[in-house]
């Protein structure tokens, strides 16, 4: 609604003839408002309650916004990032162009 409305870049709805990608964004100064140990007690409060809510049909857990991208990332470090074999022989040409060396298989 801000990003739409301050921004101009309009609404998402039929018949919208404007066109944009309106963004806003605010920042904070958390301790203006409240001392940070209990900001941080009220959020961790907070998301335990939402986490043991009743789970709809389906699913195996509550997420919160950033904890798939978390675990994605903390699996990749430990794994690595699978890459599949047509990229990979891309990767190769353009490295083999560039006169880049990828080193040895097992160090990718």
């Amino acid at each position: 609604m801000l990003s739409g409305a301050l921004g101009g870049a309009g609404y998402s709805r039929d018949g919208q003839k404007r066109w944009g990608n309106g963004v806003f964004v605010m920042a904070l100064e958390v301790a203006a408002f409240i001392e940070i140990s209990e900001f941080k007690r009220n959020t961790r409060e907070f998301i335990d309650w939402l986490k043991s809510s009743r789970l709809m049909e389906g699913f195996d857990e509550i997420l919160m916004p950033g904890e798939p991208e978390s675990r994605a990332r903390a699996q990749r470090a430990a794994e690595g990032v699978s890459v599949d074999d047509e990229t990979w022989r891309t990767i190769e040409d353009a490295a083999d162009k560039l006169g880049v060396d990828l080193g040895e298989p097992a160090a990718r």
